[in-house]
């Protein structure tokens, strides 16, 4: 219930927002950094500090519109995926599969589902 509650959102959004560095409305990768790294912290979240290769690796897997970042919707599912992960001690991209696998949305080469 927590991860489809509208404080876990306001929670997503006031990261989001105080990591969009150029407020564009969206995250690169040295923004991702930052703001995964804050999800950790603020939301308990047990994982390893998040590098640059890390938040390559989400923008790769979460960039379902294939900008080469992150807006607030797919920052959202990042999360809920960085929580689910933490909690079961499974690879967050492994997780990202298998809730997309059981939401029924064909996959896109090279990443996550298209929307």
């Amino acid at each position: 219930k927590k991860l489809h509650s509208s404080d876990f959102a306001a929670s997503c959004a006031k990261i989001f927002s105080a990591s969009d560095s150029d407020s564009d409305k969206t995250l690169v990768v040295g923004e991702l950094v930052v703001a995964m790294n804050a999800v950790r912290s603020e939301m308990a979240v047990e994982c390893e500090e998040i590098t640059s290769a890390k938040a390559e690796a989400a923008v790769f897997d979460f960039d379902l519109d294939r900008n080469k970042s992150l807006d607030g919707g797919e920052f959202s599912k990042l999360c809920k995926i960085l929580i689910i992960s933490s909690i079961i001690k499974e690879n967050p991209a492994d997780v990202a599969k298998y809730c997309f696998a059981a939401e029924g949305v064909a996959g896109k080469e090279g990443g996550m589902p298209t929307k």
